[in-house]
C-alpha cells in the first residue's frame, strides 16, 4: 500500500504526464496534429473574448496549469504585459523548458488546492485542459472555488477542455464548467478540431444550402471552449 500523499501521486502522475515522448512528439515541434488543434483554440479564444477585450494590454491573468508556459507565451503576443501575467502548476517538469524560451515568465509550483494570490487578483484566468487533470470531483470544485476567489469582478474565465476527464490520470468523470462555476453565465463553443465539412464550401449560398445536412455527418466534438462570466459583487 502506497503512503503518498493524494498531492504526492497527482504531482508524480503530472510529471510523467508532461514528459511523455510520444505525447510531447504529438502535441509540439512541427506536429501536423499539434498546429491543426492549436489553430482551433486560437480560434476558438479570440471569437470568445474579442467581444469583452480589443487587446490583452493592461490585464492581469492568470493560466491555471500553465505547464512549458506555451499560452502565457502566446498572451504576449496579443499584447499582455510581462509583469501582469502568471502561470501555476502542480507540476515543474516543464518550468525550466518555459524559462529557457523566455527566462522572465513568472510561473509558480501549487499544492493544487490553493493559489498563492490575493482574493480578486486577475481580470482572466485560463485554464487549457487543466480540469480534466484533476483527480476527482471534489478536488475540481476546491480549484474552482479558487479562481473564483482570485476573479475579479467584472473578470472572466476562459475555458478549454475535453468533454470527460483522462482516464489515465482522474475518475473519467464528464466535466462541464457550469458545474463548477454556477454563479458565471456561460458562453459555449462545442469544438471539432479538424472543423465542420461545410466549413470547405467555396460559396456561402452553398454553405447555407448543403451545410446542415453535411455537418450532421461531422464526428462528436473533441473539446469544449468556453467564456465565463462577467463575475458579479466580490
Amino acid at each position: 500500500m502506497s503512503s503518498s500523499s493524494p498531492l504526492e501521486r497527482l504531482r508524480a502522475q503530472t510529471d510523467s504526464y508532461q514528459k511523455n515522448a510520444a505525447r510531447l512528439a504529438r502535441w509540439g515541434g512541427l506536429s501536423r496534429d499539434d498546429v491543426i488543434l492549436r489553430t482551433a483554440q486560437e480560434r476558438a479564444f479570440v471569437e470568445l473574448l474579442a467581444p469583452i477585450w480589443k487587446s490583452l494590454a493592461g490585464l492581469s491573468i492568470l493560466d491555471v496549469g500553465c505547464g512549458s508556459g506555451r499560452w502565457l507565451r502566446w498572451y504576449l503576443e496579443l499584447g499582455a504585459d510581462a509583469e501582469s501575467i502568471e502561470g501555476v502548476d502542480v507540476s515543474d517538469a516543464r518550468f525550466a523548458e518555459a524559462r529557457g524560451i523566455h527566462p522572465t515568465l513568472s510561473l509558480r509550483l501549487i499544492d493544487g488546492e490553493r493559489l498563492p494570490f490575493e482574493d480578486a487578483s486577475f481580470d482572466l484566468v485560463t485554464q487549457w485542459v487543466c480540469f480534466m487533470c484533476i483527480p476527482d470531483e471534489a478536488w475540481r470544485r476546491r480549484m474552482a472555488r479558487e479562481i473564483l476567489r482570485v476573479l475579479r469582478p467584472g473578470g472572466y474565465l476562459f475555458w478549454w477542455d475535453k468533454p470527460r476527464a483522462n482516464t489515465d490520470l482522474t475518475d473519467g468523470r464528464a466535466i462541464d464548467p457550469a458545474r463548477f462555476f454556477p454563479s458565471l453565465r456561460v458562453e459555449r463553443r462545442p469544438i471539432r478540431a479538424r472543423g465542420l465539412p461545410s466549413e470547405a464550401l467555396r460559396w456561402d449560398w452553398l454553405r447555407r444550402r448543403l451545410g446542415p445536412a453535411l455537418d450532421r455527418l461531422a464526428a462528436p466534438p473533441t473539446h469544449l471552449a468556453a467564456r465565463l462570466g462577467p463575475k458579479r459583487g466580490r
